[in-house]
């Protein structure tokens, strides 16, 4: 009998020593969403073999400022963590599965995290202290970037991103475009509030059908020509002179070209697509092809 009391305090330890182990997650709202996602109660553990089936996680706006522990969520295929409060993404390295990635408007400044995730096909870093993008010059699956009001002044790694069909690059600091020049996938562009010039690199976009060069330095749209599916063409706040490379552009619905420097509107006249025509704020000297488009079409929306 003496012996088997001897034994109780080795077996106690052996079974504590093969009893699951609760995974730390330190920050906890980040611990509260991942419960929420698994259908744990608040004070129940999370175990790593919860953690292995957690697929999905959204925790927007949830105050989280620390991600340690979400690396063993290694099976994370979508990811929502925008409007919270983080700096350092570096847990998220080896959650490799991910295709939707959201961490716009965080404190973020580094990206070399996300580097490894090469199955990712949606991301949104929009709002964040990022001004280098080198990271994610080889994720080659996005369909779908937005990196607006960051700091960015290179885009040139983008351009081996060939499968983007949706991209936005507002309110950054680029004015060179070099890089999407091969991006001809490309169906909704956005480049608005930028120090762009020079648009000829979109020439060859000839899918695109939503384009947004709002507050640019813009005087020559003549690259526009040929994008004949464009349906939304926003070019307010710009240089131009000439619309005259539009006047081809018959799937146009929404067309805004105010706060231009525009004096013949002729183009319009005969795009009987449009719902939607902006002009105000241009010395348009003659109106007459206005009224004639707004004959033919009754239901436009003008903005004059």
């Amino acid at each position: 009998m003496k012996h088997f009391y001897l034994l109780i305090p080795i077996l106690i330890f052996f079974l504590s020593c093969s009893s699951p182990q609760p995974v730390e997650i330190s920050d906890q709202n980040l611990a509260g969403a991942v419960r929420e996602a698994l259908g744990l109660a608040p004070s129940e553990p999370i175990l790593q073999k919860n953690l292995d089936e957690l697929q999905t996680l959204s925790a927007s706006n949830a105050g989280i400022t620390d991600l340690t522990g979400l690396e063993k969520a290694t099976n994370l295929s979508s990811l929502e963590l925008d409007r919270n409060q983080i700096t350092d993404i570096t847990p998220l390295t080896d959650l490799v599965q991910l295709t939707d990635l959201n961490l716009r408007m965080n404190q973020i400044t580094d990206l070399t995290p996300l580097a490894g995730m090469t199955k990712l096909t949606k991301l949104e870093i929009s709002g964040d202290k990022i001004n280098d993008i080198t990271p994610i010059k080889n994720l080659t699956q996005l369909t779908e970037l937005s990196i607006s009001n960051c700091q960015i002044s290179d885009i040139s790694p983008l351009k081996n991103l060939k499968q983007l069909t949706n991209l936005s690059i507002s309110k950054s600091q680029i004015s060179d475009i070099t890089p999407l020049t091969e991006l001809t996938q490309l169906k909704e562009l956005t480049l608005s509030y930028g120090k762009i010039s020079d648009i000829i690199p979109l020439a060859n976009l000839t899918q695109l059908t939503d384009l947004w060069l709002v507050s640019n330095q813009i005087s020559d749209i003549t690259p526009l020509k040929n994008l004949t599916q464009l349906t939304e063409l926003w070019l307010v706040s710009n240089q131009i002179s000439d619309i005259t490379p539009l006047k081809n552009l018959t799937q146009l619905s929404s067309l805004l070209i105010s706060f231009n420097q525009i004096k013949n509107i002729n183009a319009v006249e005969n795009l009987t697509s449009l719902r939607d025509l902006g002009i105000k704020g241009n010395p348009i000297q003659d109106l007459t092809p206005v009224y004639r488009l707004r004959k033919k079409v009754p239901n436009l929306k003008l903005n004059m």
